[in-house]
C-alpha cells in the first residue's frame, strides 16, 4: 500500500502520469494509474 501512495504522490508532486503494476508472491495483481489531465 506505501508504495501506491508513492506513486500517487509523484504523479501529484512532478505533474506526471504514473502507471503501476505489481503481482504479489501468491499472484494477486495490484495497480495504479494516475487520472488523466487532458
Amino acid at each position: 500500500n506505501g508504495i501506491m501512495k508513492k506513486a500517487k504522490e509523484i504523479s501529484v508532486l512532478c505533474d506526471a502520469q504514473v502507471s503501476l503494476v505489481i503481482f504479489s508472491s501468491l499472484g494477486k495483481m495490484f495497480e495504479y494509474c494516475s487520472p488523466s489531465t487532458t
